[in-house]
């Protein structure tokens, strides 16, 4: 009689600690459920019966360890991000044909959910290898960012000037760099298509000392 009243304290205090378990159970819970795991595993087998509320901690349990099972597939999900983004190259070496590596890492990291995004270490120099990538697309007077600088551009420039609704780069459009879009860097676009010996961007003048 008295091992039973042993096993019926130490069954009540089991159930006291489960019932101490938060509602919503969380990854930071997991000393608190181990303490309670623990005790329980540690009762013997008459003082097991007398728990009344093992259901409660089983789905306590159940659902730490699906938790835990997402925040692993959360950390591996973000260190292929990272692992992607750590082999391309640095931002004084990175080229064009770069670009498609980075997209695909910045694409894979824009699928995670929240949580792994959260142990994505390296997006702030993806961001700055993207920048650095688009800043070498730039060419001046290559409104359609095809690549080449041509009467396609011109008629662009054209159209936009007319006040026609088109889609250009308008950096690209203001030929003459003066900050501001207009018939000067129409007409310097035209000099340039015709093999005048004209510069577009920013033109350096030199300072007598």
């Amino acid at each position: 009689l008295k091992q039973d009243a042993t096993d019926r304290a130490d069954a009540a205090e089991v159930d006291r600690l489960i019932l101490e378990l938060p509602q919503t159970v969380t990854l930071a819970d997991e000393q608190q459920l181990v303490e309670v795991v623990d005790m329980y595993n540690g009762l013997n087998s008459n003082a097991k019966g007398y728990v009344q509320h093992l259901d409660i901690l089983i789905v306590a349990v159940d659902t730490w360890n699906a938790l835990d099972e997402q925040d692993k597939l959360d950390r591996a999900h973000a260190a292929h991000v990272d692992d992607m983004v750590n082999a391309l190259p640095s931002l004084e070496e990175v080229t064009l044909d770069h670009e498609p590596d980075a997209l695909a890492a910045m694409e894979a990291y824009l699928a995670l959910n929240d949580t792994a995004k959260g142990y994505v270490t390296t997006l702030e120099r993806l961001e700055g290898l993207l920048a650095r990538i688009e800043e070498l697309k730039f060419v001046y007077g290559d409104l359609n960012e095809d690549g080449a600088i041509n009467n396609h551009d011109y008629a662009l420039l054209q159209r936009y000037l007319n006040g026609w609704e088109v889609e250009i780069r308008l950096d690209a459009a203001d030929v003459n760099a003066d900050g501001e879009v207009n018939n000067l860097d129409y007409a310097l676009l035209q000099r340039y298509l015709n093999d005048w010996e004209v510069v577009l961007g920013p033109v350096e003048t030199v300072t007598p000392t």
